[in-house]
């Protein structure tokens, strides 16, 4: 174990130890010019995503009940640059069910667009009083708190938003905290203004757990406390109750068992979270693996999480020819 990942590279920089995995991209930098090391980057994983989460739930902002700050929000960020920051191991995130889904469709969302998040937000009354830089409407101002854990790279991709939201009239103010103290004090009683935060989907295009609205509390995930506006009219418990959309879409594509049946509810639900914007969907992320080039035999293909990596363990081996 090594106490910090400046520690852990000079460790691998002199052969104590072989590999290394979750290295920030400053280290992949300083990495690339060492011809002992061989940087192997995997597949896009398409069961990951990193999105910037909104509270919609009471303790949330208020101003986040009108979607049209959501959209502007979502319009507003370059992803294009925060997949830069990441050294291009990534590729940007449509919505909650990846392009290389069977169950994807191509819907109307917000993507980065800045003349049209400001034309979002003028049209929706958030101006900007002569001499501030900041909208405001009915005396609130679009200022905002964003957390997320501590990580040079994520510090790096939320002074990217920041910086991209002031450019639209929203301020940002940015705060990061240790991994255990964000999910705890924050994640975990939904208590905050926007989170930015990565999650693990399964390969199935099932978002039950993710956008449901009985997943909203604790030890649900349902980050953003969303629940569609429209509603349907269902029976439950021999009465007629009526229910977010979204509820009864995720409800039925579970029941169904022909693909192209669920494929027509996940159309539905996509088109909803495109327009409600519970969340600003980002990057499906890469992971890179530092490897001693005396290690032979490492293959990261079909990655579905960076624990996977050693799948194909019993390919590797250690060369004995002198470099």
């Amino acid at each position: 174990m090594y106490p910090d990942e400046s520690s852990a590279v000079e460790a691998l920089r002199g052969g104590q130890i072989h590999t290394l995995s979750g290295i920030s991209t400053d280290s992949v930098r300083n990495l690339q010019s060492q011809q002992n090391i061989e940087l192997i980057g995997s597949n896009i994983i398409y069961s990951q995503y990193w999105a910037l989460f909104f509270n919609l739930n009471e303790e949330g902002p208020a101003a986040f009940d009108d979607v049209a700050v959501r959209r502007a929000i979502s319009s507003a960020v370059n992803r294009d640059f925060v997949i830069d920051n990441l050294l291009g191991y990534a590729t940007e995130a449509i919505g909650p069910i990846p392009e290389s889904s069977w169950a994807y469709t191509a819907v109307p969302t917000y993507r980065f667009d800045k003349s049209k998040a400001s034309e979002i937000l003028e049209d929706a009354g958030w101006r900007r009083p002569a001499g501030s830089e900041i909208r405001e409407k009915d005396g609130k101002k679009l200022e905002f708190t964003l957390l997320l854990i501590e990580n040079s790279d994520r510090v790096k991709i939320a002074q990217s938003i920041q910086k991209d939201l002031l450019d639209v009239g929203i301020r940002v103010n940015v705060v990061s905290k240790e991994k255990n103290r964000l999910v705890s004090e924050n994640l975990v009683p939904r208590v905050f203004d926007m989170i930015l935060y990565g999650v693990q989907t399964f390969i199935d295009p099932d978002r039950y757990e993710l956008f449901h609205s009985s997943q909203i509390d604790h030890p649900g995930l349902n980050i953003s406390s969303y629940a569609s506006k429209n509603t349907v009219l269902t029976v439950q418990g021999g009465e007629q109750i009526r229910i977010p959309e979204v509820d009864d879409l995720l409800d039925d594509a579970r029941r169904l068992v022909d693909e192209s049946d669920r494929k027509k509810k996940y159309e539905l639900f996509q088109r909803t979270i495109g327009s409600e914007v519970p969340a600003v969907f980002l990057f499906h992320p890469a992971e890179v693996y530092a490897v001693n080039k005396r290690v032979r035999g490492v293959s990261l293909e079909r990655l579905n999480s960076l624990e996977n990596r050693f799948d194909s363990i019993r390919d590797w081996f250690i060369s004995t020819e002198s470099s």
